[in-house]
């Protein structure tokens, strides 16, 4: 029996089917305030790169000679230089405060990769201009710079000059706008001051601009030249490593034991290429994605690592898990193939020639190497949107594929047979049936692959592992119960134009526990799921049908609240499942196993009964009057074929007896029917719940 509790809370989703496993804005407000890290550059760039920055959607590039910007638009990319004028042309920047952080890029055969380059919090041109040293630093959010002006220096030789912008202009609250075709940022308002026994004594400053409106340099007022002077003006622009603002490139979240945070998603790449000229750039190529990988330190200030897997052509990271080691597991799907793609040991290697093929790699703790990375896929399209990984390593994914059993790589199960039979959309979207996959801990093989899906449409877009090894997987599906591989709940029957579905993986991938819907009237899709000690499932997802016909139930919110869409948590509770494992034939013993979590430690008894029909529920008689082969077996006739037929459930709300079949093959064809009886002297009859029955014939 499945059993659900379902909430539905307001959410602020304004268009589109699909939701985001996470906010991106969100993650942009949490991680705000992590420090820019300047990346030294090791042979990811010309030479001629001293330092840079890499954004989410710009680079910042740190030469002799000054800044270039590279300012990603929607439709292309434009390249502006910063540049120092009149100063020392030998000056060359310089790292300083070395950080924990590293930056890896994992493109192409292994001995490319550019791995564990070292990040600094500033970098510093000294002696830029004679006794005014240039300090850059910040924030994900404010690029700062300040011109340390030693006593008796001058700052009216600070002069700088912007290449490639349409102007500069001062605003009224003193900052200077600068304006590109595809965008703009801002110099903030400057502020100087200087410290005199310990106090900061503020000194007027504003900038000057030149005739031309592309150089300004800074009108400062009366101060004390005996001292050191500090100019400190700052660039408004983001910088960030985590979402950004062309939205929605963070796509997953994870959060190891001691609370860092690990995030993938899709960053715009271009390492390959150093602008030389300013204006459009034309040697970037903005349609082209990597996956990128962060690991954030539990305090939320600074970076581990982050680290780009890419190809040659787009690639997308959907889904991201962490094992107690602190190794990160990534999923998702890539066109790029073996040639530019960097796969190691597997679980495939050879890219299966579809738009898209499912990926997953296996990153180090340090975040410096990959342990594994290959291909799951077939002829057609395939995408990683969910995994998960157990105790013992092992990686579970789930997605959607289009691709049939004759190119993918099916194996073992739950289901080895395609099952959508409607036409498919036009590109790019690719839908077909939900997949679950389980990789082994080395990455070298599947242990299993299998479908869900029924006749129309499904994909699974979030998966959890339970400490047995079972999956359990939430999506959408557009199949009715006809077709849809329903069993045992929540829901059998389809209620709209999307349901979203739960299922429950056994931990050999041969069957389902469960599968059923979660929906109503309208559009409702699963996007989460996460499992507790007890098998519970707790699923959340987005909804457009009211409480009329959503499944709503306790609370927290009854009532639709009236936007595009609202949020809804589910938890599904397994009120018992009765699972049975062995051999049929004489000679062979059916283990039959119980997870009956709201009886746990109550008293059971097994009950049996021979014949073509099963255990009589309603009647309530079963376990009270054992049948005569479980009588026989008492009165010691049959010693021995009954093991554990009586008992209590574990306080884990688990079960165990098994049936030893007498090695008589005239017992072949006779037909057994089982079933728990939990008893509770105060409920009706004695008894407390009657498991689902399991019936089995004796075979050959």
């Amino acid at each position: 029996m499945i059993m659900t509790i379902a909430v539905v809370l307001t959410s602020s989703f304004t268009s589109g089917q699909e939701t985001p496993h996470v906010n991106s804005s969100l993650l942009e407000t949490s991680f705000g305030k992590l420090r820019l890290y300047f990346v030294e550059n090791r042979g990811v760039y010309p030479d001629e790169v001293k330092y840079y920055i890499q954004g989410a959607d710009k680079t910042l590039f740190f030469t002799k000679t000054g800044i270039t910007f590279r300012l990603k638009g929607k439709d292309r990319s434009w390249v502006v230089k910063v540049e120092f004028v009149d100063a020392n042309p030998d000056v060359s920047p310089e790292g300083q405060d070395k950080q924990q952080a590293v930056f890896s890029y994992f493109k192409g055969q292994e001995k490319n990769w550019k791995t564990g380059l070292p990040t600094f919090s500033k970098v510093v041109y000294e002696d830029l201009w004679p006794g005014i040293d240039l300090i850059y630093k910040g924030t994900v959010n404010q690029l700062k710079y300040e011109f340390i002006v030693k006593p008796g220096a001058d700052p009216a030789k600070i002069r700088v000059r912007y290449q490639g912008v349409t102007g500069l202009k001062v605003t009224e609250t003193g900052s200077i706008r600068v304006e590109t075709p595809v965008g703009s940022f801002e110099d903030d308002r400057p502020k100087a001051w200087q410290e005199t026994n310990r106090e900061q004594m503020p000194v007027d400053l504003a900038y000057k601009l030149q005739d031309d409106n592309t150089e300004f340099g800074f009108r400062v007022g009366e101060y004390d030249t005996s001292r050191l002077l500090i100019l400190d003006p700052a660039i408004v622009v983001y910088c960030g490593y985590i979402g950004g603002s062309n939205g929605q490139l963070s796509k997953d979240i994870a959060v190891d034991v001691s609370g860092s945070v690990y995030v993938t998603g899709l960053s715009a790449s271009d390492e390959k290429t150093f602008p030389v000229k300013v204006g459009p750039d034309l040697t970037y190529n903005g349609g082209l994605n990597d996956v990128f990988v962060a690991k954030v330190n539990a305090a939320g200030t600074g970076l581990v690592y982050c680290g780009y897997i890419g190809g040659a052509d787009d690639d997308f990271g959907t889904g991201i898990a962490v094992d107690a080691g602190g190794n990160a597991y990534v999923t998702g799907s890539t066109d790029s193939d073996e040639n530019s793609f960097p796969v190691k040991v597997g679980p495939e290697l050879t890219h299966n020639g579809g738009r898209n093929d499912v990926f997953v790699a296996k990153v180090n703790a340090q975040g410096t190497g990959l342990v594994y990375c290959g291909y799951i896929g077939g002829s057609g399209d395939d995408g990683g949107l969910g995994i998960a990984v157990d105790a013992s390593m092992n990686a579970y994914l789930t997605g959607s594929t289009n691709s049939n059993e004759k190119t993918f790589p099916v194996k073992v199960g739950p289901d080895v047979t395609y099952n959508r039979s409607s036409p498919l959309p036009p590109p790019p979207i690719f839908y077909g049936d939900a997949f679950v996959a389980k990789v082994n801990a080395q990455g070298t093989a599947l242990v299993y692959c299998g479908y869900i899906g029924g006749s129309n449409d499904a994909w699974g877009d979030d998966i959890a592992v339970d400490t047995a090894g079972n999956a359990y997987v939430a999506g959408l599906t557009t199949s009715d119960e006809k077709t849809f591989p329903v069993k045992a709940g929540p829901d059998l029957k389809h209620n709209g134009k999307v349901d979203a579905f739960v299922t429950k993986v056994n931990a050999q991938g041969t069957a389902l526990v469960y599968c059923g819907y979660i929906g109503g009237a309208d559009d409702d899709s699963g996007t989460g799921i996460a499992v507790d000690a007890g098998g519970n499932a707790y699923v959340t997802g987005s909804t457009t049908s009211d409480e009329k016909t959503f499944p709503v139930k306790v609370g927290p919110d009854l009532t639709y609240n009236g936007g595009t869409w609202d949020s809804f948590v589910v938890k599904v509770a397994l009120l018992d499942n009765l699972t049975a494992s062995g051999t049929t034939r004489p000679g062979g013993t059916v283990t039959l196993n119980l997870q009956a979590i709201e009886v746990r430690g109550l008293p059971y008894q097994l009950g049996t009964s021979l014949g073509t029909g099963p255990i009589s529920i309603d009647t309530r008689q079963l376990g009270l009057h054992p049948d005569m082969l479980l009588w026989m077996s008492l009165s010691g006739l049959f010693s021995g074929i009954f093991q554990n037929y009586a008992g209590t459930i574990s306080a884990q709300g688990w079960a165990k007896a098994a049936i030893n079949i007498p090695n008589d093959p005239k017992l072949i064809g006779v037909r057994l029917h089982s079933a728990f009886v939990t008893l509770q002297p105060s409920a009706p009859s004695g008894i407390k719940s009657i498991s689902n029955t399991f019936s089995f014939s004796i075979t050959k």
